[in-house]
């Protein structure tokens, strides 16, 4: 598991536990983070390889409700 998030990995994530959700698809994140769909696409797949999301099908991923204290 990745063990530093970066700046946009933080704002995800507390996007995301905020609004209680558990699933996300690619193009939600776009407007409330104000990123392209390049930078979307590449903040999926670097936390998607970094254990902390799941990918389910293309397009579509698992979010934890938290992480763990730490990151592990």
């Amino acid at each position: 598991m990745k063990m530093k998030l970066g700046k946009q990995e933080m704002q995800m994530l507390a996007y995301l536990q905020m609004r209680k959700c558990q699933t996300v698809k690619t193009g939600e994140l776009t407007d409330p983070l104000q990123l392209s769909r390049e930078q979307e696409r590449e903040l999926f797949r670097r936390m998607a390889r970094g254990g902390l999301i799941a990918r389910v099908r293309p397009g579509f991923y698992l979010v934890p409700e938290r992480l763990p204290l730490g990151g592990s």
